[in-house]
């Protein structure tokens, strides 16, 4: 389930002339996460400010034009626009005392301050959700893939840096809309029968000899239906969490409705009404 992702400073930041090998792997890097942005491996987080940012691009080095175009091309795409992938925080009024830390890679300008300031209210929220991240900062080099870039030395609790390879780190970052009283509802076996498939299940096998159906998922060990269990015991429920990867809640608003419910994202509290649902 797709994590939440920031881009640093030196994905935002163009505010100041970079050199070609900081474009190069710029470039390379925005390729990559928009690929996962397609394939919704992952969202990103923005606020007004990182719009902001993609507004003071500097255009004062001709030799970098072309890149820089691309790049704020690609950047105005995702701040400037309404994206489906981009989730917007809307920041309440708050202050911080501590400003997140900067990359060390990332490099300085006017505008590292208000990255660190912004990212800093965002954790500040984000820790009244989660312990566990399921927020992170999209490090240009691993997904450009190089050695992934580090922070400082200190205690300070920060955003983990994440390539491609470390999305797995980062928990999903948004939750199922399921109904408290689904808890004290019973799946009919006729119900689980006809809407496994919404689970994922390919197939369900007839009886051989006995009562008992196969449930099929690919790559998955079948799950067994009975009618002489009707209902169906928690228990039995609870062997699809393996299976399919859902959590009980989701299962059964599944199998009792026959549709998958909507998801929000944690830190709906904070992100702009048109795009709490998923």
């Amino acid at each position: 389930m797709p994590p939440l992702l920031c881009l640093p400073p030196l994905l935002l930041d163009h505010s100041f002339p970079r050199d070609r090998d900081q474009l190069d792997i710029v470039l390379s890097a925005l390729g990559e996460i928009e690929a996962y942005l397609q394939e919704e491996k992952c969202y990103l987080l923005n606020t007004d400010v990182f719009a902001d940012f993609v507004e003071s691009i500097d255009w004062s080095n001709p030799l970098s034009y072309p890149k820089i175009q691309i790049i704020y091309d690609f950047l105005a795409r995702l701040y400037l626009q309404p994206s489906r992938n981009v989730l917007h925080f809307v920041f309440p009024n708050t202050e911080v005392t501590d400003p997140h830390p900067l990359p060390v890679k990332s490099g300085t300008s006017e505008l590292s301050d208000l990255w660190s300031h912004e990212m800093a209210i965002i954790l500040q929220f984000h820790d009244t959700v989660s312990n566990p991240f399921f927020v992170g900062i999209a490090c240009p080099y691993a997904f450009d893939g190089q050695e992934i870039d580090t922070y400082p030395q200190t205690e300070q609790r920060k955003f983990p840096l994440v390539g491609q390879n470390d999305l797995q780190i980062l928990e999903d970052a948004f939750d199922w809309i399921v109904p408290s009283e689904i808890f004290n509802q019973e799946v009919s076996f006729y119900l689980a029968k006809k809407n496994c498939f919404k689970l994922g299940a390919e197939e369900v096998e007839e009886p051989s000899g006995g009562s008992h159906y196969k449930v099929r998922f690919k790559g998955r060990r079948p799950w067994v239906l009975d009618p002489n269990n009707d209902p169906i015991p928690k228990a039995y429920l609870e062997e699809l969490k393996t299976i399919t990867g859902y959590s009980l809640g989701v299962i059964k608003m599944i199998l009792i409705h026959g549709e998958i419910p909507k998801r929000r994202s944690k830190l709906y509290l904070y992100i702009s009404s048109s795009e709490t649902i998923k």
